[in-house]
């Protein structure tokens, strides 16, 4: 509803100022903020506007003072009455979604000019937060039903505000785990929240962007917890029912399935017999006729009306005056209401949002008042940590009050003890609360049987019944009283507690009355609690206890010797996942000889760490590659027991010709979260409306960011960002380039698990990742890194493998058939001694590089890897550029983000044109520009207008057709900026190479498939040597790093692209030395020269596998117990100090020397060895003492 605040003379003050009058300047700190006027903005702008109200209030203590129509240099300027409405409409949506109220409380009259006669005001508004000094009423509801009966994009359409495609795309945003979101099918306990402020207005995902802005505007939250539906997760679901206690059950049901199909009567016996109040949704009704909808109906209101549900009274909503009459109902415990549901056009969504807002907690305020008074018991359900700050244990207030500062005690552990916790601070749907108290929520829970399932509130074990009260058996609608125990460990249990029993075929409820030792009397009950997370830290240790998922790890290890065992013990009971603690409770409530302080096992001394000898691993099974490209991405593996036969990435329907591969496109939902990758991603971004692309970043062609050269010298390391084309924030790229390798590595072990059928660990997969051969070191090890932080990849399995050199593999493997057949006179196949040219042309990179083989038929590179930014982007780049240049940068820009599906539209068209371009065309290539381009730019007129003045030669554009002209000149001209560079390096590879007489060129690569692309190599090489293009040459990289993670030693030799060396100290030598660089010693007054760079391998030196390169060093004075080596590298053939130009810092080696003894004049021997990913290693050869070391490119080691 519009608010509209009146500015007649009679509410305000109306204070006449000269247009000379101005206020002091606008201050950026503080809570006064300077605004001309505020009409109609944006969303990103209301985005922008709403944070900046929220530091003008901070800065106020919750009051911010609005001067509207004032400019920022304090001029008052003044605006109409229209204007005047329009920017406290602006002003008012700003404050709703902040919560907070606006008042005007003064307005100035400015005196009219005479170029303006119309009366102009500036107004003073006061904006206050409104204080939320109670707790938001909360409902929770449990959602069942059968597998596929859409409960999932229920919930998502629900809380997010936005309607399901008809594919599952709202449920999306449910989904914890990738599993889920590939099947479709929910596995886990998943939370969702609906808000409803004052008025009855839902307040949803689509409107507020994060949890904790929902909570603070909402007098009422709905919490959904959807559980699977589907049989083999039944114990998920009947673990919701009772941990979670929900006031409400939905019960989904397919429009098109049978009634009593799958899940569904199961999931309403639990709910009945634990005494929750249903509805019925039945979903998809919009792939139903009238009658169909009329017998499904017919078919649950009888199923409600039977004995099977206790004769309950179904009621079906169809309008508002149903939902009135349910909510005055006294008898509506015994009520189901039904509701008709499409989330695909939205059919009955409004009349379930009001039947939403409409119901109470079930619980009255004299109750609840005394559920507060009692002592505070804290059920955990989930334990994570935070990082810097500590540990959360999350889950459901029972009883009392939890505030900050308290302490607690946390248990049982194995032993059945407690232990103290402070509590740091509070939370409730992720905003902070001073305190908290528990909240009223009905739940149930079961008993009976000789050995079933036990679930008390979040406790989930096997009991033994022992005895049954005055009877030998308990038949159906019978009670009794039972003595259950618990098999495998003690647990925390109060009588009162409801709980459930779940035999094979049957299940029982009931409630906790009495202990006998380890066992515990059963009857009926009820109680409460709600959803709170708190910070604890670990009291009365001397170590700080932190906890990880449901696990509990050490920050750091003390010295124990006496009480080795009793530490042992202490550490399995709280690290065991089946035993961690499941409760915290006040002191109060222990017995008293639980309150006996705990003997402090740990003392502090000294840390110590104990290393237990790993076992030899077996060979792992599989080797599994992934070929990140810029453009395209793709992965294969190799059974190790089938190697000829390789397994490509599931086939993706492709429209652009890259079978077995996707596009390298990332999409993070609004919390900046994974939301999908690949053809996913990208056709989700580029169909989203303009309205909404804001709420979600998208990334493609991220890769080259690590590619540094002459013109991008983007300094690589942990810290590097990167910036969505949508949007001005930025993101850690590591961060984007680990989510992307984790999608990538699930869907792999997902698409071997089905077709082996094993559950595989860590040591069953070698993974190779493939990288250009031109990137520098330090992005070489931040894809390692990235890799390793997505947890999927051991560093140990992981082999970095250089892209033209395992397409080197492929081509030497393969191509002796393909040569085999041709009707060239070249020999068929490829014999050891000859020598050829690889080039691996992607779409970010070009990778250049000579091998020959060898005698014995492994590999020696010939020439160090080359190349550079020449693929196939860089000619889209290039047109885009040109476009860009047409339209004006801003406006072309601003396009990209409004219209994303319109620029993707011209960029696939010209895409498919640039494929097909040859040497020999002869006719324009025409774009077919969509409407949504030509009315975008201003219609056919102004596109040609726009063309004439600054389209270059060779580009038009035809308004009768509505396409662009890209003549044959203009598309050479756009083929040849990667093409001559490309040519002019095979040439000085070729002539440096004269003596090893080069006879083969192979083309590797999406882009060598380019007709323009091939045959400009072939009419430039072809007379010199056989030029050869695979018939899969964009999967050679793929198959080639299967067998180079087989078999890492196929690549015998390498030439190495920088010089490496360290900085030692020589005798000064004034000839050769410079001054600056002499050094006298002050204990014997030798003169030395500093910094002098002694290299171990020099670039583009050839080092074989097993090649170790050895220097001999001493240390400068007898007395040194310690010696650090400083590695260096640099692409500067020239330099001899390891200050020159282009000598960095790239790692250290440190060396004790206490403990080694050194006879006069003999040098300890140290022993360098590099290898691909270049590791040192210093050892002395009289002791056989060594240190290694991997040399950390990432790190920024000049500091």
């Amino acid at each position: 509803m519009d608010k509209s605040i009146s500015t007649s003379k009679s509410h305000h003050n109306l204070l006449p100022i000269d247009n000379d009058s101005i206020l002091p300047p606008e201050q950026e700190q503080g809570n006064v903020e300077y605004k001309l006027k505020l009409i109609n903005p944006s969303p990103n702008r209301l985005e922008h506007l709403v944070t900046q109200m929220k530091w003008r209030l901070e800065e106020g203590d919750g009051e911010a003072i609005y001067e509207i129509g004032v400019e920022d240099n304090g001029g008052l300027k003044g605006l109409t009455e229209d204007e005047i409405s329009s920017s406290l409409q602006t002003l008012h949506m700003m404050a709703d979604k902040i919560n907070a109220s606006v008042s005007i409380t003064q307005e100035k009259l400015i005196e009219s000019t005479r170029n303006d006669n119309n009366p102009r005001k500036a107004l003073e508004v006061l904006v206050k937060k409104i204080p939320a000094d109670r707790q938001a009423v909360e409902i929770r509801i449990s959602v069942l039903g059968n597998v596929e009966a859409g409960k999932s994009s229920l919930l998502g359409v629900l809380t997010q505000g936005e309607l399901d495609n008809g594919k599952g795309r709202a449920r999306l945003n449910l989904f914890r785990h990738r599993h889920e979101i590939r099947s479709g099918r929910t596995s886990s306990i998943n939370k969702e929240i609906l808000g409803f402020d004052n008025r009855g207005k839902p307040i949803k995902y689509c409107d507020y962007q994060t949890s904790e802005e929902i909570c603070q505007l909402s007098s009422k939250i709905i919490v959904f917890i959807d559980s699977g539906g589907h049989r083999k997760y039944l114990k998920t679901t009947v673990f919701s029912l009772t941990a979670t206690h929900a006031d409400y059950a939905i019960l989904v049901i397919n429009a098109l399935s049978p009634l009593d199909c799958g899940t569904n009567l199961l999931h309403l016996s639990l709910a009945i017999a634990l005494e929750v109040p249903i509805m019925v949704v039945i979903n998809k009704i919009d792939l139903c006729d009238d009658q169909m909808i009329d017998r499904i109906l017919n078919n649950v209101r009888t199923l409600i009306a039977s004995p099977f549900c206790k004769n309950k009274i179904p009621i079906t909503i169809q309008n508002g005056n149903d939902i009135i009459a349910y909510s005055n109902n006294n008898n509506r415990k015994n009520m189901v209401p039904i509701f008709l549901i499409s989330c695909v056009n939205g059919d009955g969504l409004e009349l379930l949002y009001d039947f939403l807002h409409l119901l109470e907690p079930s619980m009255d305020s004299f109750n609840r008042d005394k559920l507060i008074k009692q002592n505070c018991t804290f059920q955990i359900d989930q334990t994570f940590n935070i990082p810097n700050l500590g540990v959360v244990a999350s889950g459901f207030l029972r009883s009392g009050l939890i505030e900050e500062g308290s302490v607690l005690k946390v248990g049982p552990l194995d032993d059945g003890h407690f232990v103290d916790v402070f509590v740091t601070s509070v939370q409730r749907h992720k905003v902070n609360r001073p305190q908290i108290y528990s909240m009223p929520h009905s739940s149930a829970v079961i008993s009976l049987g000789s050995s079933a399932i036990v679930y008390i509130e979040n406790v989930r074990q096997c009991g033994v019944i022992l005895a049954i009260k005055h009877k030998e058996q308990i038949y159906a609608d019978e009670s009794a009283s039972v003595i259950i125990r618990f098999i495998r460990r003690p647990e925390y249990i109060r009588n009162g507690y409801r709980l459930l029993l779940q035999f094979e075929r049957a299940k029982a409820i009931g409630h906790v009355t009495k202990f006998a030792c380890l066992s515990m009397v059963i009857d009926v009950g009820v109680y409460h609690r709600t959803f709170y997370s708190i910070l604890l830290h670990r009291m009365n240790v001397t170590i700080d206890c932190k906890f990880y998922g449901t696990i509990f790890t050490l920050a750091g290890y003390r010295k124990f010797d006496d009480n080795r065992q009793k530490f042992q013990a202490a550490i399995t009971a709280i690290t065991d996942e089946k035993n961690h603690p499941r409760f915290i409770i006040d002191h109060h409530q222990q017995q008293s000889e639980q309150r006996k302080q705990k003997e402090n096992i740990f003392n502090d001394q000294s840390y110590c760490f104990e290393l237990s000898e790993s076992k030899p691993k077996p060979e792992p099974l599989i080797v599994v590659a992934i070929d990140f490209g810029t453009a395209y991405t793709g992965y294969a593996f190799v059974f190790r027991n089938d190697i000829d036969q390789i397994h490509y990435m599931r086939k993706y329907s492709s429209l652009d010709g890259h079978e077995g591969k996707v596009p390298t496109s990332l999409l993070l939902d609004y919390r900046r979260k994974f939301h999908s990758f690949g053809q996913e991603a990208k056709n989700f971004y580029y169909n989203l409306k303009s309205s909404q692309c804001f709420r979600y970043g998208y990334f493609e062609n991220f890769k080259m960011k690590l590619y540094s050269n002459g013109e991008n010298q983007t300094k690589i390391d942990a810290n590097l960002k990167l910036k969505p084309i949508n949007q001005n924030y930025e993101i850690e790229a590591m961060e984007i380039f680990s989510m992307s390798l984790e999608y990538l590595c699930q869907q792999a072990k997902d698409e071997i698990g089905q077709k082996c059928g094993l559950r595989l660990t860590h040591d069953d997969i070698v993974w190779v990742i493939t990288v250009p051969a031109i990137w520098s070191d330090q992005s070489k090890q931040f894809i390692r890194l990235a890799a390793e932080r997505t947890g999927l990849i051991c560093g140990e399995m992981l082999r970095i493998a250089l892209e033209p050199e395992v397409a080197s593999l492929y081509c030497r493997k393969f191509l002796s058939n393909e040569l085999r057949n041709s009707k060239s006179k070249i020999q068929s196949t490829i014999e050891p001694g000859i020598s050829y040219l690889i080039i691996d042309l992607g779409g970010g990179t070009v990778d250049i590089t000579a091998h020959q083989i060898q005698q014995d038929g492994f590999i020696k590179e010939l020439h160090k890897s080359t190349g550079g930014p020449y693929g196939s982007n860089e000619i889209n780049r290039k047109f885009e550029k040109i476009i860009e240049k047409i339209f004006g940068s801003k406006r072309w820009q601003r396009f990209r983000k409004e219209s994303p599906s319109t620029y993707l539209d011209l960029m696939q068209a010209f895409e498919l044109r640039k494929r097909e371009a040859k040497p020999d065309h002869h006719t324009p290539y025409n774009i077919l520009l969509t409407f949504s381009f030509i009315t975008y730019f201003g219609g056919s007129k102004e596109l040609t207008k726009l063309f004439d003045k600054n389209a270059p030669n060779g580009l038009s554009y035809s308004p009768k057709l509505g396409i662009i002209r890209i003549d044959m000149i203009l598309m050479n001209q756009l083929f040849r900026s990667v093409i001559d560079p490309l040519i002019d390096i095979c040439r000085q590879i070729l002539e440096e190479q004269k003596s090893n007489n080069i006879r083969y060129m192979f083309l590797t690569g999406g882009f060598a498939r380019s007709a323009m692309i091939n045959q400009q190599i072939k009419l430039m090489f072809e007379s010199k040597l056989m030029v050869v293009i695979p018939s899969q040459a964009h999967l050679a990289v793929l198959y080639g790093a299967c067998q180079y993670g087989l078999d890492p030693t196929l690549i015998r030799s390498r030439r190495v692209r920088q010089t490496y060396g360290i900085a030692i100290m020589e005798r000064f030598d004034q000839s050769i030395h410079p001054h600056s660089k002499r050094m006298i010693s002050a204990q014997d007054q030798t003169e030395w020269c500093t910094d002098v760079f002694d290299k171990f391998v020099e670039m583009n030196q050839s080092i074989g596998l097993f090649e170790s390169i050895k220097r001999r060093y001493k240390p400068i004075f007898s007395t040194q117990n310690s010696c650090i080596f400083h590695i260096y590298s640099t692409t500067n053939m020239m330099a001899r100090f390891v200050t020159d130009q282009g000598v960095q810092k790239c790692g250290a080696l440190y060396l004790e020397l206490d403990t080694i003894q050194f006879p006069n004049g003999v040098n300890p021997a140290i022993q360098q060895l590099l290898q691909r990913e270049i590791e040192i290693t210093a050892k002395d050869l009289q002791t056989g003492y060594d240190v290694r070391s991997n040399i950390d490119f990432i790190s920024n080691l000049n500091k």
